[in-house]
């Protein structure tokens, strides 16, 4: 029997509790054992998602991701609405600003990236509000839209403003990393390739900070990131050795982090679609930058695994 004051040492928030002490200990000592340890707390969390029940909004988005699986862009859009009223109804602020990226997301699959910007801006505007930590994340996600619509003025002003927000944080933050990439990637849409480096630098030593978390594939996905701004740099102030080091680099790292989390099927089918078509993108990015390079074999090379 449990008194009032002791804790059921079986409990798998108690369990998890103690695996997450003992990993933050491993990492303060520089143990060996750090980064098994690590794997074990992301199985645990991934365990302990699977138990926990749903919300209605969170069953709402899973539908919809099943929905984009199979292309059923007009039901996944359905349930994406569905939900953000759900959000509304429920005063969710958290909910509603996830639901508001995702039919974000949506629109960008399908090729509206206007209307992928203006859902980012009111997810945006709901973020500021009171009773939501997302306004970072919401201005990383505006960040993505504008850059892919060339406003480089937008971009600079969302991490500017993301950035601010995460400067005076003592948490260990990856949005910081990925607001420095996209403003260096908008200060090449104004040709600061100085700019962009110095923004790149900045990100590098944020990632070197997050290297206890090595292991981890969402790291490894944001060093292949890193990895695709410098070859975007290097293509501008460097000669086609450095460039093409760069994109290998960046390829290695994504298709690192996408065969490890399919391996362990910490994603659903919707997320594999999505790295998925990343890595496409990437070869597509890495070939057109061989052409101009004049290695039109390794060019035919990268599409034929497009």
């Amino acid at each position: 029997m449990t008194i009032a004051g002791d804790r059921a040492d079986d409990s798998p928030d108690c369990k998890l509790n103690d695996l997450l002490g003992e990993a933050a200990n491993a990492i303060n000592d520089g143990a060996d054992n750090a980064d098994e340890l690590i794997l074990r707390v992301m199985e645990a969390i991934a365990q302990r998602m699977e138990v926990a029940e749903p919300d209605p909004c969170s069953e709402l988005i899973a539908q919809a991701e099943q929905a984009e699986v199979v292309h059923d862009w007009d039901r996944a859009r359905a349930y994406y609405e569905q939900g953000i009223q759900q959000a509304i109804a429920e005063n969710d602020a958290w909910n509603h600003v996830r639901l508001l990226n995702k039919m974000s997301h949506l629109c960008h699959v399908q090729g509206g990236e206007a209307e992928a910007y203006q859902w980012s801006c009111r997810s945006v505007e709901v973020a500021r509000g009171p009773g939501s930590p997302l306004l970072e994340g919401a201005l990383e996600r505006l960040a993505h839209c504008a850059l892919r619509m060339g406003m480089a003025n937008e971009v600079c002003a969302a991490a500017d403003e993301g950035l601010a927000l995460l400067r005076d944080s003592l948490l260990i933050s990856s949005t910081g990393v990925d607001l420095l990439l996209l403003r260096a990637q908008a200060r090449l849409l104004t040709s600061d390739a100085m700019a962009a480096k110095a923004d790149l630098d900045e990100a590098w030593l944020q990632l070197q900070r997050q290297q206890f978390l090595r292991c981890a594939p969402g790291i490894q996905w944001r060093t292949g990131q890193w990895w695709r701004v410098k070859a975007l740099v290097s293509d501008q102030t460097s000669d086609w050795n450095e460039t093409s080091h760069a994109w290998q680099q960046a390829l290695d790292a994504f298709r690192a982090a996408a065969s490890f989390w399919e391996t362990v099927g910490w994603i659903g089918e919707a997320a594999e679609a999505g790295n998925r078509a990343a890595i496409g993108a990437m070869l597509r990015e890495y070939a057109d930058a061989a052409e101009r390079a004049g290695e039109f074999v390794l060019a035919e090379e990268l599409r034929s695994q497009c």
